[in-house]
């Protein structure tokens, strides 16, 4: 970060500091608190703030005040600034389990079932029961809907890297292996 970035971090008054972290590189404004680990944009701070974590007006009109400072316009940037999928899990963001589809890589639920809606509604052919792979995700808002990445080891380091290279499609749908679809928790990266 850079030295206002830091100043302003390190302003942040006590009972925030431990919720509110900084992303610079895509300019967010994050909530570690429990049960958040996602972007708050910064106009819904306070309320955030006063609401969710009981924390005090002043405190969380000051802290308001110093995100504001960073001059991050996120109200129309919350779908911008996406990482590429593969990349490495974002500080602060919660890491959630999903299902991509096997036959195209595009198109990504929180639910099985939502992949074998995608799969009949696209024209895929017949479902397969291995039709679903289980990946894992972040979003700035903690919701596959507004924009989401794929989360990977961070090792991949072109943002045109083809991701679905390896995924069942064609003809050999039919002959795909048995899927893990085990359930695992989520878990936040600090």
């Amino acid at each position: 970060m850079s030295d206002c970035e830091n100043r302003l971090a390190e302003m942040m008054p006590e009972g925030v500091k431990e919720l509110i972290i900084f992303n610079k590189e895509y300019k967010k404004t994050i909530c570690i608190g429990r049960g958040c680990g996602k972007t708050i944009e910064v106009w819904r701070l306070e309320h955030h703030l006063r609401n969710k974590h009981k924390v005090g007006i002043a405190v969380s009109r000051e802290a308001t005040r110093l995100a504001r400072e960073l001059g991050w316009e996120e109200r129309e940037r919350l779908r911008a600034n996406i990482p590429y999928d593969g990349s490495a899990p974002q500080v602060g963001i919660a890491v959630k389990d999903g299902f991509q589809c096997r036959y195209c890589g595009q198109y990504v639920s929180t639910a099985q079932e939502g992949i074998q809606v995608h799969w009949n509604h696209v024209g895929h052919g017949p479902w397969k029961e291995c039709g679903a792979e289980k990946v894992r995700y972040q979003s700035w808002d903690g919701s596959y809907d507004n924009g989401y990445w794929l989360v990977g080891d961070g090792r991949k380091e072109n943002p045109g890297v083809d991701l679905g290279a390896g995924l069942v499609t064609g003809d050999e749908k039919n002959e795909c292996e048995e899927a893990d679809l085990k359930e695992v928790e989520d878990w936040v990266v600090v």
